[in-house]
């Protein structure tokens, strides 16, 4: 009886490590997962290009739709030159400064609504107003009214891209549960030690949700501002080079444009939430 119990144990048990799960099974598992990745991205980036070099062969001449060997040629030389290094420079600044505004400032409000009746009719409307609307019009008041000023460039960016943070919080402390908030009053935390120990871990994944979008928003309202009002910066000599119909080198400026915004997206930004949120690994493991 013991050598049939034992047998159909050993039949039970579930072979977890041909399955992958195993030790060590995870690991490989990630990996494939992780090629495949790579290997859909590659091929999306193969078809672009390979449908763009078909439009510059067989539909466009050549100063309408350059071919991408040319424009890549173009992009080496904005980066020999030094242009690339002296514009991006003015780019990344007006970025990050209203972009840094907007996460303290959408922060902020968000706790407050999470955790204030009062604050959230307060805020709740012109949130919903700055949502909704697009991002030009914020570009065209604030560079009409504060002109080529560093203010305007950055109130541009700041209004349309704080609700992208706020709301989030605000979910995220919406989010917390009663009886811990109730816990902490029990224990007569004071506000700062409540936010600090309680509010901003628990809404800590839906801030860097925020941040996320805000940063795609920030990015794309900063290119609008120098397009229409900079007299410096990639923007700028994108609409320097539209104007002149020099089709090579604003793609080249373009195709920049997106290697930043993906290596910023990918590399700094994905980098910066797994490290921040380690600590919930840690403590789930």
């Amino acid at each position: 009886m013991s050598q049939e119990t034992s047998r159909r144990g050993r039949r039970a048990t579930p072979r977890m490590a041909l399955a992958g799960v195993g030790p060590g099974g995870g690991a490989s598992v990630l990996s494939r997962i992780n090629r495949g990745r790579w290997v859909e991205r590659v091929t999306g980036y193969l078809i672009f290009f390979g449908i763009w070099f078909a439009l510059h062969f067989f539909v466009f001449e050549e100063f309408v739709l350059p071919s991408p060997v040319t424009v890549v040629q173009e992009m080496g030389r904005l980066a020999s030159e030094g242009l690339l290094l002296e514009h991006g420079a003015v780019t990344f600044s007006l970025i990050f400064r209203a972009f840094a505004i907007a996460v303290v400032l959408g922060t902020a409000i968000g706790v407050a609504m999470g955790l204030s009746r009062w604050f959230d009719g307060f805020f709740r409307d012109g949130l919903l107003l700055s949502f909704t609307t697009p991002g030009l019009i914020f570009v065209l008041i604030s560079l009409l009214v504060f002109g080529l000023s560093w203010i305007g460039p950055v109130l541009a960016i700041v209004l349309p891209t704080i609700p992208y943070v706020a709301i989030n919080v605000w979910e995220g402390v919406r989010a917390i549960p009663r009886d811990t908030m109730d816990m902490a009053t029990a224990f007569r935390m004071s506000m700062a030690t409540r936010l600090r120990h309680v509010v901003i871990p628990a809404v800590a994944p839906y801030l860097f949700t925020g941040i996320r979008f805000a940063f795609s928003q920030a990015w794309k309202i900063a290119m609008l501002t120098e397009i229409f009002g900079g007299d410096q910066g990639i923007g700028y000599n994108i609409r320097v080079e539209s104007i002149q119909f020099r089709m090579a080198t604003l793609l080249a400026w373009v195709l920049w444009f997106f290697v930043a915004a993906i290596i910023l997206e990918r590399v700094v930004l994905q980098r910066l939430v797994k490290r921040s949120l380690r600590w919930r690994k840690e403590i789930a493991s």
